[in-house]
């Protein structure tokens, strides 16, 4: 997916309406939102790009993925809802300056970019669900996959490193 001349210029023209319009004394106040929408430009991405994934041959269990996906949940909820800044929570443990505020949208900007570098580079490769994930396990699903060929391929190498 690439991106328009329009699209960086549309953007630019946004953060300055924001910029010069919506003036806030509170830097976080003004930077916040600015973050929270680069957060959105990664969620409809990863949406859109997920549709273009290859089918998965073996899937890990709801109640593993749960086990990871709940947590992600939780700290979506404490950061993005204002309902649940309460006691330490709401502290702040560095001054609201311009310069932490522009760092922090930039260094947002940085890993969504990152991120949906790496979500394209893998294109049809990338599922969200973890399909294989401890090694041991791996080789036995290619041992099924591939027979012999990968007995044969298992026996010459190592699992990590190649046999010297």
């Amino acid at each position: 997916m690439s991106v328009s001349w329009m699209d960086v210029i549309a953007g630019a023209l946004k953060f300055l309406v924001r910029m010069f319009w919506n003036r806030s004394s509170v830097p976080s106040e003004f930077f916040f939102p600015i973050a929270c929408d680069i957060w959105m430009v990664l969620c409809l991405y990863w949406i859109l790009s997920a549709l273009r994934t290859k089918a998965v041959k073996s899937r890990e269990s709801f109640g593993k993925r749960l086990g990871y996906v709940l947590p992600v949940a939780l700290g979506v909820t404490l950061l993005f809802n204002s309902r649940s800044h309460y006691s330490w929570l709401g502290m702040r443990f560095a001054p609201d300056t311009i310069a932490l505020a522009v760092t922090g949208v930039v260094l947002t900007a940085a890993g969504v970019a990152l991120a949906m570098w790496a979500r394209l580079v893998l294109g049809e490769n990338w599922s969200a669900a973890v399909s294989i994930r401890k090694a041991r396990k791996e080789e036995a699903f290619l041992a099924r996959e591939f027979g012999a060929g990968f007995e044969a391929h298992a026996k010459r190498t190592g699992m990590f490193l190649p046999r010297v």
